[in-house]
Formats: C-alpha cells, structure tokens, sequence
C-alpha cells in the first residue's frame, strides 16, 4: 500500500495541528499514536546547544543527498523516490515536521518497522540462506540520520568517541584496525 502525495500533505497537516494520524500497524492492540516524550540530557544545556538547536534546510538537504534508491517502503508505504524525485519541495514541510518532533517528542509509530527477508544466495528453500532487515518508516529514517549526522559531529569535536572506534565513523573504516592487531 503506498501512500499519495495529497495524503502525505494531509498527514503533515494533521501532525502539525497536533492530531496524530490514524496508524494501527502497532499490532498487539498497541497505541501506535502515542507520542513519546523528548528525553532530557545529562549535559549542561550550553555543551549540547549543537544538538538542540531548530534543524535546517541544509542539514535534510545533505541528507537526502545520502539516500540510496531501490530500497523498501516501510508501513507508511513510502519509497525513498517519493521524497527523491520531488527535489526540495517537501523540505521546508519536512524541516517543520523535523522541528516539531524535535521540540515536542516523536510518534511511536515513527519507530516501527517491517520485517523483510532477504535472500543471500544459495538454496532458495533453506532457511539459513535468508537474513532479516526492519524497514522502517523513511521519515524516521531521514530524521534519525540528521540526528545522529548532529551527534556524530558533537561526540568528535569533544574527543567522546574511543580511539579505536571505526564503525560509523567519517573517513574510519573497521579494516583500518587490522593494523593494530
């Protein structure tokens, strides 16, 4: 089931006028609209004042840039071409949405996912020959890689991350400890 551009339109609107969308894909009779509450931090407000402040156009831009196409739609049936082919028109939608949730706290629909299996070659009809990915919802995804793109750069800048970290880092590849070892 994918869903139109009026009704994403639609469904900004509602967020934006504080109704959550009408989203029963929690299973197990849970609250899908529930709106989790933003999390205080253990910093002074004046060390995270990089993480906090109001997300911009240029920070979805870069994101966008970063998305890869072809992948599957998560329960909202949106495919990362809807937000692709339609340039920037949907940033300043998404930059207000972004803020909101950033403001106020997140849906907790917006962290459910689907379960796909994916072949990974060999036997079709053995089991082992599978793996699982969760694909979630694509503005979670855009949300959370504007965050953690934000967090990334704080956790460096104040030499937070271990030395020998590789994995997700910029420029840092896991092969570069093999010659550590």
């Amino acid at each position: 089931m994918a869903i139109s551009k009026a009704d994403l339109v639609v469904g900004f609107q509602k967020l934006l006028e504080g109704q959550c969308p009408n989203n029963t894909a929690g299973g197990r009779g849970s609250s899908t609209n529930q709106v989790v509450p933003s999390l205080s931090h253990p910093f002074a407000s004046d060390d995270c004042s990089t993480l906090n402040y109001d997300i911009t156009l240029d920070e979805i831009a870069q994101v966008m840039r970063r998305l890869k196409r072809n992948k599957f739609a998560g329960l909202d049936g949106i495919k990362v071409e809807f937000l692709l082919d339609d340039g920037d028109m949907l940033h300043v939608p998404l930059q207000i949405v972004f803020n909101k949730l950033l403001q106020q706290g997140y849906l907790a629909s917006l962290s459910s996912g689907v379960i796909h299996a994916l072949h990974k070659g060999g036997d079709a009809l053995q089991f082992k020959n599978y793996r699982g990915i969760i694909v979630g919802p694509i503005l979670a995804k855009v949300f959370a890689m504007i965050l953690e793109a934000r967090l990334s750069s704080w956790a460096q800048e104040r030499g937070l991350q271990a030395r020998g970290q590789a994995g997700f880092r910029k420029d840092f590849r896991t092969t570069d400890n093999l010659y550590i070892l």
